[in-house]
């Protein structure tokens, strides 16, 4: 699916830790929009 979209292969191992930053960052946004953060 990755290389159909990007035009290129990229292993697990190179996708997941940014998936998971992605992530990371959009639930702290979520969080401190909801008045639960620093």
């Amino acid at each position: 699916l990755y290389a159909e979209a990007y035009g290129r292969e990229e292993s697990l191992s190179d996708l997941v830790p940014a998936m998971l930053s992605g992530f990371l960052e959009s639930d702290r946004g979520f969080t401190r929009n909801r008045g639960g953060g620093k």
